[in-house]
């Protein structure tokens, strides 16, 4: 048990932070997005969400019907995000551009972020 609430306090912890930071920021938020651009970038990023990913994966990879799915979705999500920065940066790109159009949706996402940080900041204090 203690390993699905370390976890769950990870994910949740990181992605109030991040989440947090963006909404307060949005000029960081997309600066950031901007960086998608530069292959080094996408190149690298894709190697960490990789190895990431597979770390993530080989730790907690449970598909149940509790809560403690989302952990393994969001490892799974980590390992293909970086998998497909790797094998299809042209269509990463793409996608990019596409999401840049509609920045108005970017808070909706993060406050989704941040209150899904916290759901899981709760479940790892209280599983």
């Amino acid at each position: 048990m203690l390993l699905i609430n370390s976890l769950a306090l990870f994910w949740g912890f990181s992605l109030v932070i991040v989440g947090l930071a963006y909404l307060l920021n949005p000029r960081l938020a997309t600066r950031v997005m901007s960086l998608i651009e530069d292959d080094a970038v996408l190149a690298v990023t894709g190697m960490v969400g990789v190895m990431l990913g597979i770390a993530l994966i080989l730790t907690y990879n449970v598909l149940d019907n509790s809560w403690r799915v989302i952990i393994s979705i969001l490892a799974w999500a980590v390992f293909v995000k970086g998998a497909s920065r790797l094998f299809f940066p042209d269509a990463v790109k793409d996608l990019w551009q596409r999401i840049k159009t509609r920045e108005d949706w970017m808070a909706y996402w993060l406050i989704a972020v941040v209150i899904l940080g916290c759901f899981l900041i709760y479940q790892g204090f209280n599983a």
